[in-house]
């Protein structure tokens, strides 16, 4: 059956195919997967609707309509693609810049070809970033021009020009192009996995042998060579290969060896460039080199009518760029015989004034060129007449192959019985005597399998050597003088990497990195864990490992030799079963008594047996009730003295005086007992008063227990075990047994609990059934509710010490984290939709209604159901849906790569499931939209899951852009809660959490921890407490298990000091605090809100600071803010200055240009230094207002600049305009001294000027207009 399933993952249905069903997959051609079944329902299948077959995915390409050959018959024949046939939809897309262009050229060494090719299908499959470049041959640049070119047309293409009998093929989600040649070598012939064997050649395969090679024409003069083209040694014509066994089959090549001819590559020693004018008047440059290792002069070299030609390598700017002849790039060129230099003739080949060369694209020292359109030296023509002979043969080496091709169909039985796996480019050792008898078989590989859907090992396989190219369109080589795009490209053909998130399938073409590879292997160098169960096929060796003599060693059928071996609790047969009656054998450690214990059918003691008990028991069977005390006895004699009975046992005399002796017996008719005060004891037996008996006399043989004491606290417990008649067998444990009743005395009660009131439970649940009940439980080992989870709970007692230690399940979670909303399914299906499918029952047409609603059966469907206690959500081959709208929130994507576009995040999702019915999981974001985002591969899951004995954890990880509706589906019947998805890493795989309290005479402890459900820690904290210190301490790990963060406090009589570590230990951030002192030490340290010390130093909230005085060893930075968008007040514009005015704030060291001034009077800015800058220094001739400064209260502005002079000028201001400079001025108190009296009083607040840099001061007072140029004295204006 294969399975059919829809382009968002739920299965559509399960098709039974038929014979004629095959799959077909060749290299370099299509993949195509036919299925041929017949349906009794009609089901649609739709574009990229997709099914799985061997390990790969098929998907169906159009629309199919299948064929009615009845009321409830459809047929259908439907063809689903894979890969290879889906790379024909998608154009290879120059998406630079974003520039998705399907025109344009690319000049690469053949990855960097495949890579942009790759970039193209993850485009065209969803913005995936699953495909991988592999293994790619090559490392020279090749040309192809992309014009509407198809991914499959491109790679085949790649693949002719990288050489090296390259071709391309997909491996999983890895594109190569490289020879498709892998696995080990299988051994195939007529009887070995074969049932018969035909021999014809491939289709279309390139097929010559005799070569014609035509030379190159560039560098010849045929006047001077002889020869219009370049020719091999000796003038050779053509080559023969393979003529005496396949005949005289022509083929002619040029192209291949177009780019071999007499020419020498020369080194740029010097780089100069000139600016000159062109006949219109505009000026452009040119650009000189120079090659001082060039032997010869090149205008001695001149082919008549040809210009010289320079063609720059790759590693130079100027490589592929010019203009460009049959592939090939150049610059035409002069050459200055008396300067030695080469002259690069300018060309403008953009739409914009752009000439080339230019001051960034242009020739630098170092670069390589080649100069050609020249006759070079006679010693170059051999060289190149070699090298065109080297070529030619490694051409034939290549191309001159077998293109025999090799069909048959396979023994499915051969192929089953030997596990023999036959794909594409499987390397194959084909025997036949009569086909090959020269070597009895030929090394080849498979190019072409199809085989049988329901029947995979029955399948016509093809072996050749060569390729058939009729499956595929035929690549058009010719180069068009089209605009080229040049892109230059890494070389080399390191495969792509698998990143620890990538979904890619791993195969010999790519590569795991770093993290992926520790993730997935086990290391040698350190300690690891295996996730998974390894088989060591051969058994293993431990140590130096030599039979008989060292270390230890278990082979592959289990047999193992070792030293010594420490087993802690048990060593067992296969199968054990305890008692007379079992079977096997078994050493273990009893649990309740300690005491180790062997169970064995037959031993045989050689020499001595060393006993210190021997107890040889017998099988007997006890009935009625048995009790276990300190004393017990069967009455030999009773003798009646006075008012005491005299009483003598069969053995010792057990009894002391005050236990409660009883005795009951049910002869099957009657019940006879009694229950007694011993009121003396000897050796020889008891003395009991008649009275304790009430009528009933003691008889010999009577079976006497003791059953408390009335005054021995250490004698009133006793232990009984009763199976009888009444249905209740147990086991109870009693103390504190006083008077001869049991109230309040039993303590412990294993069995049946019926006839057990206790006010402690609840009226309606007292203890009943079968169970334990006793004032304490202390239980090892596995401790298991109904609901499936398990809680182990441990009490230890040692040396004065209690610890204890509960580990579980988690059974609760927080949904503040989760971004989906109800995912614990509290509040029903409320937040989620799905849809459900129902079969309505009818008769006659009619609904047949039941209980007030149409009888009806549900088939597929998803709803919220209780399972073994829990809140579930249960899907039967249905999905459960969240969409974005209904999310709790969504994260916000703030980290952006290079091109500014947004970089996804990994989320991690877990949820609790138990499958009912197995099926198909698939878990994806629908609708996901990338737009704005780099490429990334989403989020999604997509696997089988079998039915679960119990409640596991899913867990999965993926990236996410926060775009698309949440959907689960599944195609069985499961039950899922608590579902968590969260970029939190630790609270969406934490499973498990573990708690620990210790307390001891010296410390208190309690720790916490969760874990991952590979028992790796995520994240752990603890808190100590001694009479010393205090200790919290927090850790954070990674996926690895290794240590991330570490952070905690301690704090102690004399300190506190917290501390944070990271991953390597080193202590990045501490805060260490005693009673004399603090420190504080980080890379960063933030304090928010106003800060203070001693009250006089203050770090306010908006980032000032005040102080009473500063000793600055370094130098203050302060900056000079443009007054217009610092935190200065804007008073508008002032009618009377002319200018805009703003009044400071904090910020006192301004630009004002064209701007006016307000100074803030008020004694919060008393000693206030304010620095004013007019910063017009280079004179317009626009007219722009001035810069001016005044105060906020129209008092003035007083300096010893404005001092008086001869000429009795003022020393006050009440506006000052600055031209070109600094004012420096300070609010001070101003003293005034009365003239009349002398007395000295305050006269307020006022600015000062206290520096002036100002090229022209003014300043107006009184209605009077002064000005001060730098240097000279003041003077009056008017």
């Amino acid at each position: 059956m294969i399975t059919i399933y829809g382009s968002d993952g739920t299965a559509k249905t399960q098709v039974p195919c038929d014979d004629n069903s095959t799959q077909a997959k060749e290299l370099q051609g299509d993949n195509v997967l036919t299925l041929s079944f017949t349906l009794y329902e009609h089901v649609a299948l739709e574009v990229n609707d997709y099914a799985e077959f061997m390990g790969e995915r098929y998907w169906l390409m159009e629309r199919y309509k299948p064929e009615q050959v009845s009321a409830q018959e459809w047929k259908y024949d439907v063809k689903l693609y894979g890969i290879e046939s889906l790379l024909k939809r998608f154009l290879v897309l120059n998406d630079t810049d974003g520039a998705d262009e399907p025109v344009f050229t690319l000049t690469a060494p053949p990855r960097g070809h495949v890579a942009l090719i790759v970039r193209s299908i993850n485009n065209g499959m969803d913005n995936t970033t699953d495909w991988k470049v592999g293994t790619v041959e090559g490392t020279d640049n090749i040309v192809i021009d992309y014009e509407g070119k198809y991914c499959d047309e491109a790679l085949k293409e790649v693949a002719e020009k990288a050489g090296n009998r390259a071709e391309w093929w997909c491996e999983g989600q890895t594109v190569n192009v490289c020879r498709c040649e892998q696995g080990e070598e299988v051994t195939l012939g007529y009887g070995k996995g074969l049932t018969g064997l035909e021999c014809d050649m491939a289709d279309n395969a390139k097929f010559y042998t005799r070569l014609y090679p035509i030379g190159s024409s560039k560098n010849i003069d045929p006047e001077k060579y002889g020869h219009s083209r370049l020719q091999l040694p000796g003038g050779v014509k053509h080559v023969d290969v393979n003529v005496e066994k396949y005949g005289v089959w022509h083929h002619y090549e040029a192209d291949a060896f177009s780019d071999i001819y007499p020419k020498r590559t020369g080194t740029v020693s010097s780089v100069r460039s000139e600016e000159v004018t062109d006949e219109d008047g505009n000026p452009f440059k040119i650009f000189y080199f120079k090659d001082n290792s060039l032997g010869f002069d090149p205008n001695s070299y001149e082919i008549g009518g040809k210009v010289k030609r320079v063609s720059f390598q790759e590693g130079s700017e100027l490589a592929g760029l010019g203009d460009e002849e049959d592939g090939t790039y150049y610059f035409e060129a002069n050459y200055n015989s008396d300067t030695h230099e080469f002259e690069l003739i300018t060309t403008w080949p953009y739409d914009d004034d752009t000439q080339l060369p230019n001051d960034t694209l242009c020739p630098k020292p170092g670069d390589k060129y080649i100069l050609w359109n020249i006759r070079m030296p006679d010693e170059y023509y051999p060289l190149a007449e070699q090298e065109f002979k080297e070529a030619v043969d490694k051409y034939n080496e290549e191309h001159a192959i077998d293109v025999s091709r090799y069909k048959a169909p396979t023994d499915h039985v051969y192929i089953e019985e030997n596990g023999i796996d036959l794909y594409v480019g499987r390397r194959v050792r084909l025997e036949s005597d009569k086909y090959f008898p020269e070597t009895g078989f030929r090394t080849s590989r498979i190019t072409k399998v199809t085989r049988k859907v329901n029947l995979p090992s029955q399948m016509d396989v093809e072996i050749c050597d060569a390729t058939s190219t009729g499956a595929m369109e035929t690549i058009n080589d010719s180069i068009t003088d089209a605009k080229s795009y040049v892109k230059t490209a890494t070389s080399g053909s390191f495969p792509d990497l698998i990143r620890s998130w990538d979904n890619t399938y791993p195969t010999d073409n790519n590569v795991f990195s770093a993290r992926r590879t520790l993730k997935e292997a086990l290391s040698r160098l350190r300690e690891d864990t295996a996730q998974e169960r390894i088989h060591f096929l051969k058994g293993a060796d431990f140590g130096s490992h030599k039979a008989g003599e060292s270390g230890a060693g278990v082979d592959g059928d289990g047999n193992a030799e070792w030293l010594t071996a420490v087993i802690r609790e048990l060593l067992r047969s296969v199968r054990f079963v305890d008692g007379m009656t079992g079977e096997g054998w078994q050493l273990w450690m009893d649990a309740l008594t300690g005491l180790s214990n062997l169970t064995i059918d037959k031993v045989t003691i050689r020499q001595t047996l060393v006993a210190l008990e021997l107890l040889i028991q017998k099988v007997r069977s006890i009935g009625g009730q048995f009790v276990v005390s300190a004393a017990s006895g069967k009455i030999k004699t009773v003798t009646k003295d006075g008012d005491n009975y005299r009483i003598t046992f069969e053995q010792e005399n057990e009894f002391v005086a005050h236990d409660l002796m009883r005795c009951a017996e049910f002869t099957g008719a009657s019940l006879r007992g009694y229950w007694v005060e011993v009121s003396a004891s000897d050796g020889e037996g008891v003395t009991v008063p008649v009275s304790e008996f009430g009528g009933v006399e003691p008889k010999e043989g009577d079976e006497c227990v003791l059953m408390g004491n009335t005054q021995n606290r250490l004698r009133q417990n006793l232990i009984s075990i009763a199976a009888t008649e009444d249905g209740q067998p147990r086991v109870d444990v009693l103390d504190g047994v006083s008077g001869k009743n049991f109230d309040g005395c039993l303590r412990v009660r294993l069995g049946n609990l019926d006839g057990i009131s206790d006010s402690r439970f609840p009226a309606d649940n007292q203890p009943h059934g079968n169970g334990l009940y006793g004032d304490n439980v202390y239980l090892m080992g596995t401790f298991v509710l109904t609901t499936g989870e398990d809680i182990l709970t441990r009490f230890e007692i040692t040396e004065g010490k209690i610890e204890a230690a509960v580990e579980g399940l988690r059974k609760d979670f927080t949904e503040d984290r989760s971004y989906l909303d109800n995912a614990s399914f509290g509040d029903g299906m409320n937040k989620w939709d799905t849809e459900n499918e129902a079969t309505f029952f009818l008769l006659g047409n009619k609904w047949i209604w039941a209980n007030g609603a149409p009888l009806s059966d549900k088939t597929n469907y998803a709803c919220v159901k209780t399972d073994d206690g829990r809140t579930t959500v249960y899907i039967r081959n249905k999905y459960i849906l969240q969409k974005s709208g209904n999310f709790r929130f969504i994260p916000d994507y703030t980290d952006v790569n290079d091109e500014g576009q947004k970089k996804p995040e990994a989320v991690y999702l877990s949820f609790f499931y138990r499958v009912a019915k197995a099926g198909r999981l698939t878990i994806q974001f629908e609708g996901l939209d990338k737009t704005g985002f780099e490429n990334f591969n989403e989020f999604s899951y997509d696997g089988e899951l079998g039915v679960t004995d119990g409640y596991q954890v899913f867990n999965h990880s993926g990236l996410w852009n926060g775009t698309g509706d949440f959907k689960l589906a599944f195609t069985g019947e499961i039950y899922l809660y608590m579902l968590v998805l969260s970029t939190d890493r630790a609270e969406a795989l934490a499973y498990k959490y573990k708690t620990l309290f210790e307390q001891s005479e010296k410390l208190v402890k309690i720790a916490a921890a969760n874990f991952d459900k590979d028992g790796n820690v995520i994240e752990s904290s603890s808190i100590i407490t001694t009479a010393k210190y205090n200790e919290m301490m927090s850790q954070y790990f990674d996926e690895d298990g290794q240590l991330k963060n570490k952070a905690g406090l301690v704090t102690t009589a004399m300190a506190n000091k917290l501390y944070a570590f990271d991953a390597d230990g080193r202590i990045v951030s501490v805060i260490d605090q005693t009673a004399s002192d603090i420190r504080i030490s980080a890379a960063n340290i933030s304090l928010e809100g106003l800060v203070t010390a001693n009250g006089n130093f203050k770090i306010l909230e908006d980032g000032s600071i005040e102080t009473n005085n500063a000793k600055l060893k370094g130098y203050l930075y302060s900056v000079f803010k443009p007054v217009e968008i610092c935190d200065a007040t804007n008073l508008g514009n002032n009618e009377t200055t002319g200018n805009n005015e703003y009044k400071l704030n904090t910020n006192l060291f301004v630009d004002a240009t064209f701007s006016g001034v307000v100074l803030p009077v008020s004694e919060e800015y008393e000693g206030a230094r304010v620095l004013i800058m007019d910063s017009y220094f280079i004179k317009t001739r626009t007219i722009h207002s001035p810069t001016t400064v005044r105060t906020e209260n129209g008092s003035a502005i007083i300096s010893g600049l404005f001092a008086q002079t001869p000429t009795s000028m003022e020393f006050r201001a009440d506006v000052l305009t600055l031209d070109a400079g600094v004012v420096e001025l300070i609010l001070k108190n101003d003293y005034i001294r009365d003239e009349a009296t002398g007395e000295v009083s305050s006269g307020g607040l006022g600015w000062v000027l206290v520096n002036n840099t100002c090229q022209n001061l003014y300043w107006e007072y009184a209605g009077k207009r002064y000005a001060y140029r730098y240097n000279l004295s003041p003077y009056l204006l008017e």
